[in-house]
């Protein structure tokens, strides 16, 4: 059995509870992005989410770095147009969410959501610099928009995780990053 780390870590568990079926990460991926949320209190900038389905995540980014300003961008109506030569998923893809339970979820949090597609959004946030970026947006065109606005943007020890990268459903995400981290640092 693999090393379970999260379950020693009561905040964390606390806020997985409370989290339930609003995210699809498994626990060792929402601990990995607990501990990166936590990392970035040093870190200038705010933190971004792309795809944010049911906001589980995003309240654990909110919870974990209270310090910072939350973006969210999602459409809150599923998945965009894939890339059938790429894409996995479907048009429509987790369409079961909607803005107004999202926004409901993060009282109290410091947060901006951005609904909409990403490249009518991102415009929106380009004022900013960003100390954590969690791409979770399960295809090609998706990711490589999320890469192309957020890593000029990134402040000096950022990290940008892109959650869906190597996963067989979204072989369209893994293309996306291979390709545009060829020649950057």
């Amino acid at each position: 059995m693999p090393l379970q780390l999260w379950k020693q870590d009561k905040r964390f568990c606390d806020l997985r509870n409370h989290i339930g079926d609003r995210s699809l990460l498994d626990p060792a991926r929402l601990y990995v992005l607990c501990g990166l949320a936590r990392n970035a209190e040093t870190v200038t900038g705010d933190i971004a989410e792309c795809g944010v389905y049911k906001g589980g995540s995003a309240l654990l980014l909110a919870r974990s770095c209270t310090t910072k300003r939350l973006h969210l961008f999602d459409t809150f109506t599923g998945l965009p147009e894939p890339d059938p030569t790429v894409d996995e998923h479907k048009r429509g893809d987790f369409a079961d969410t909607d803005r107004k339970s999202v926004a409901q979820l993060l009282l109290g949090c410091s947060v901006d959501i951005y609904e909409g597609l990403f490249v009518d959004t991102f415009p929106r946030a380009a004022q900013w610099t960003y100390a954590l970026v969690h791409i979770d947006v399960d295809l090609y065109t998706s990711a490589l928009q999320c890469l192309n606005f957020f890593y000029p943007r990134l402040s000096h020890g950022a990290v940008m995780a892109i959650d869906d990268y190597g996963f067989p459903s979204c072989p369209g995400v893994r293309k996306a990053v291979d390709g545009f981290f060829i020649g950057k640092p």
